[in-house]
């Protein structure tokens, strides 16, 4: 073999002080940090809303175990919050508005007629609501959120005319005790006299009382202990969906516990 020039030899001895270099070098200590792009992106929107809302600023301290609620601070105040009664109320919110009570076919059809809703004015309400023809024969049955939430299914029997037409319940939800004509005459007051036009406007005070207590039921299948991240989601849809007026649960309990006032810095 040929000898190896001088800038070789020079090549190679750096290339080998090079190697001992790095093997000589300790390894470097790394850590792993705990992060999620999509929880930090959540938090950035959650914290972008509360302030669009103008809602008042509550900041979270630490859990107080022994009471299973949390400390926090606002508008220079220590107070103790019950995150229980606040998912309770949420949940009832929520209920309010979306729940869907099952019918069942009644032995015999209800006929609705103006002397046993307590006037015309009552039937001429229903016949305003929406409709939905389904059968052939001209059958039409009542589609309003405001009826069918409430567990009524009523059909318009088409007659030879109009003054002929025969209105009658064939479904009704069972799972309310003694539930019938009084509560369908409560929803139909509430759009004659309050201009309801929200399913949680127009329950009838059977309906209320059931659920209340099916958001009871409901929180009580909740864990017992809740992370930061779980208080902050609930503290802000307590701001978002319930407002500032309702601060209570549906027992009149309140969520928040005044504990003391913190002192002003000069």
């Amino acid at each position: 073999n040929a000898p190896l020039s001088n800038q070789q030899i020079l090549d190679k001895l750096f290339q080998s002080q090079i190697h001992k270099k790095t093997n000589l070098e300790p390894p470097c200590k790394t850590i792993d940090v705990p992060f999620s792009l999509s929880h930090l992106k959540k938090r950035l929107e959650q914290l972008s809303k509360s302030h669009e809302s103008g809602a008042e600023r509550v900041c979270l301290i630490n859990c107080l175990t022994s009471y299973n609620g949390w400390i926090v601070a606002s508008d220079r105040k220590l107070m103790l919050l019950n995150p229980f009664r606040v998912e309770e109320a949420l949940l009832f919110r929520r209920l309010m508005e979306n729940h869907i009570f099952q019918t069942e076919t009644l032995d015999a059809p209800i006929a609705l007629t103006n002397s046993l809703l307590g006037g015309p004015q009552y039937i001429d309400c229903l016949c305003k609501m929406q409709q939905k023809c389904t059968t052939l024969n001209g059958i039409t049955y009542f589609t309003d959120p405001r009826l069918v939430f409430n567990g009524f299914k009523i059909q318009l029997i088409p007659g030879a005319s109009t003054a002929e037409h025969h209105l009658e319940i064939e479904e009704m939800a069972r799972c309310l005790p003694f539930y019938g004509i009084s509560d369908l005459r409560e929803i139909l007051n509430a759009i004659l006299n309050k201009n309801a036009q929200s399913v949680h406007l127009c329950r009838p005070l059977k309906v209320i009382n059931y659920l209340k207590g099916e958001a009871v039921r409901l929180t009580r299948q909740l864990p017992l202990r809740f992370s930061r991240e779980d208080i902050e989601d609930t503290m802000l849809r307590m701001q978002q969906q319930l407002g500032k007026d309702c601060r209570s649960c549906i027992h009149g309990r309140t969520f928040l516990h005044h504990l003391a006032n913190i002192p002003e810095i000069d």
